[in-house]
């Protein structure tokens, strides 16, 4: 018998199962496996004699998460139960001297006591070298799968079959990670399926219908109608140019612009990155000036348009009609303010534009070789790799989150609680009575 009520994605009112849930039922059926609260094999007396061929799945499989039960005495005298972090016992199997860097035993026999605070639990666990052993020898498993695929990968061609493609690869995925520390061969597996449902499998259609070249493509944006009549676009674009009637729009369909810059063109968004950062900061340093000089008496009050907004034409007009020293000051530093953001916009407005028009030139002219190494290792590995990196991050906040929750729970004891509660509880009736107040 299977319990599989647990491995399923919501979708709206439907619960849906992923393609990780589908081979682990299959797996685990084919194999005939029993695991802890997801499947046994059922004796027939225990089916026929115990439960009267009643067939209920919880009746033979409990599926429920271990109850997280609280400890009295560790709430009256302190100190954090060792029943609770023996259950942790699958992370210090892996992190052997993780443990006793966080906990060192207590005064009293079957009590630990912490040595780390909370807020420091999760940077000990990332900045301790077993955590670094651990993750480079998961990134380990996926770099062989990666050496293995790489080259079936780049030999895509013409007429070949996507649905062979990915079983063979995300089978060999599963082999790779099976019985890895820590990690689940099936989240590993759903992580590649996933990308290939959401991005690869179009990229690899593309191109077992025109081949590499098909990366080289660019393609111009048709836009539809709305109901009134207006232009609508019903894709992402990654280039636009021209503006009003003449604009123009355009879209790679496998090659992403931001990888080519980073291959190409680095140095380029690294100036694109500090003119925009002077325009935030001009941008800024404008906003805080009208926020501080707005308001009923507020010095650019009346230079704000009928919308509340301060343009360049009314404090251009305000500083013709006004007389007061002071109004006058904060105008020409508002229009100065207003001049200095309107350049940095425009210099970060161009150095992008100019950007935008290197990576839409070269897309075309990369050489298949290059376009190999721009989907294959910096789009489809670089993707799957980096969700497999939070996936390895995520073992440790989820051991950091138990541990913070054991060591706050069990900070304050019920004596200390209530020695708080009379101290101010007292001061509270000291104020009161100062006040008057008495009962």
């Amino acid at each position: 018998m299977i319990d599989a009520s647990k491995g399923f994605v919501k979708d709206g009112n439907k619960n849906r199962l992923r393609a990780q849930d589908i081979h682990k039922i299959v797996d685990v059926f084919n194999k005939q496996l029993a695991l802890d609260r997801y499947s046994r094999l059922i004796p027939y007396d225990e089916i026929a004699e115990k439960n009267g061929f009643n067939l209920n799945i919880p009746r033979y499989i409990d599926a429920s998460e271990p109850e997280d039960i609280h400890d009295l005495d560790a709430h009256l005298n302190g100190g954090i139960p060792h029943r609770d972090l023996e259950v942790l016992q699958p992370y210090w199997d892996v992190f052997p001297s993780l443990r006793k860097t966080l906990f060192e035993d207590g005064v009293r026999p079957g009590y630990s006591r912490a040595l780390v605070e909370a807020r420091a639990v999760k940077a000990t666990i990332l900045g301790h070298e077993e955590f670094e052993t651990f993750k480079h020898s998961s990134l380990q498993r996926f770099e062989a799968w990666k050496a293995k695929h790489q080259d079936q990968l780049a030999e895509i061609k013409i007429g070949d079959k996507p649905k062979e493609l990915i079983f063979d690869i995300s089978e060999d995925l599963l082999v790779q990670f099976d019985k890895a520390d820590l990690l689940s061969k099936y989240d590993i597996y759903q992580i590649l399926m996933t990308y290939w449902a959401e991005i690869m499998q179009d990229d690899v259609h593309l191109m077992v219908q025109d081949g590499w070249k098909a990366a080289n493509v660019v393609r111009l944006l048709v836009p539809g109608k709305d109901k009134n009549g207006k232009p609508k676009y019903t894709e992402e674009h990654d280039f636009e140019f021209g503006a009003g009637k003449a604009k123009k729009r355009y879209r790679s369909d496998i090659v992403p612009p931001s990888l080519v810059i980073a291959r190409y063109f680095p140095d380029k968004q690294e100036a694109l990155d500090a003119l925009q950062g002077e325009h935030d900061s001009a941008a800024q340093e404008l906003e805080s000036f009208v926020e501080e000089n707005s308001g009923e008496e507020g010095l650019l009050e009346a230079a704000k348009n009928e919308k509340g907004a301060i343009a360049q034409k009314g404090v251009k007009d305000r500083i013709k009609e006004t007389s007061d020293d002071e109004e006058l000051a904060a105008l020409e530093k508002c229009l100065d303010l207003m001049g200095r953001e309107a350049k940095a916009k425009k210099a970060a407005n161009a150095a992008k534009l100019q950007l935008d028009e290197m990576v839409f030139k070269k897309i075309p002219k990369l050489s298949e070789g290059e376009l190999k190494l721009l989907v294959v290792h910096d789009k489809w590995f670089g993707a799957v790799g980096a969700q497999i990196i939070e996936k390895i991050e995520r073992v440790t906040q989820q051991l950091a989150n138990r541990v913070k929750t054991l060591e706050e729970r069990y900070s304050e004891t019920l004596p200390t609680l209530v020695k708080d509660v009379e101290k101010y509880a007292g001061l509270v009736e000291t104020h009161l009575k100062k006040m008057g107040l008495a009962w």
